[in-house]
């Protein structure tokens, strides 16, 4: 890709994600390095690349979109999450010295998530409290599951488990 390194594909996500920095590394085959990437700025992006609205976010920005169609993002970044994921793949969570501190979050919808991946990546660990007994708030609740597999959310909420979350 000749999008350059801050991309406007990059600056319309909400999250902000390095999109032309993990498409490099999938064309490269690297499919491991492109999901820790990926999950550098996104702790869901098997969710993301199924719901998010790429076409009037990131694809829609994509400066290809006028000559040769925009980069199916969306379909990329869904792609690196199922075969890592398949794969056994787990974020490396070796080097993060535990501070000693916890920190309680109410709901385990997409955002306590999110703010639970972070906080344990800087060695807090958090407590995640929520009303079900299920992780996902509006994903696991309001998303139909013809529209979102609901299986993608308990093999997420094993990893998070494993990530002491």
């Amino acid at each position: 890709l000749t999008c350059g390194e801050h991309s406007i594909c990059e600056w319309t996500c909400p999250l902000h994600n390095h999109i032309p920095q993990w498409v490099e590394l999938v064309k490269a085959g690297d499919i491991a390095a492109a999901v820790a990437l990926s999950h550098q700025t996104n702790c869901l992006p098997e969710i993301t690349g199924r719901v998010c609205p790429q076409d009037r976010l990131c694809e829609g920005a994509c400066t290809l979109r006028d000559e040769s169609g925009a980069v199916t993002i969306g379909n990329i970044e869904r792609y690196i999450s199922d075969q890592a994921l398949a794969s056994g793949w787990r974020p490396d969570l070796s080097q993060v010295k535990p501070s000693g501190k916890r920190v309680a979050i109410i709901g385990a919808g997409p955002a306590g998530l999110a703010c639970a991946d972070v906080l344990v990546r800087h060695g807090v660990q958090p407590v995640v409290f929520d009303r079900h007994p299920e992780i996902g708030g509006l994903l696991t609740f309001g998303i139909p599951a013809f529209k979102l597999d609901k299986s993608l959310l308990a093999r997420r909420r094993a990893i998070f488990s494993e990530m002491g979350i």
